[in-house]
């Protein structure tokens, strides 16, 4: 099975490994409640699933917390 990294794992990696600063607010890209799509798969999305025109009708649709 192919290891496939998750963008916002790595963005959140980032900012833990930039925690020198001093953190005073706390920023999130889905908020408690919010609906969010996602994909579950056994293969990798497709190639375009970042593009702001992609249509992701067909992923689930899940509350955000």
């Amino acid at each position: 099975m192919k290891n496939v990294t998750n963008p916002l794992f790595v963005l959140l990696l980032l900012g833990v490994l930039q925690s020198s600063y001093a953190i005073d607010h706390w920023e999130s890209l889905v908020l408690p409640g919010d609906a969010w799509r996602y994909f579950i798969g056994v293969s990798e999305p497709p190639s375009n699933w970042m593009a702001t025109e992609f249509n992701q009708e067909s992923w689930k649709t899940g509350a955000g917390g």
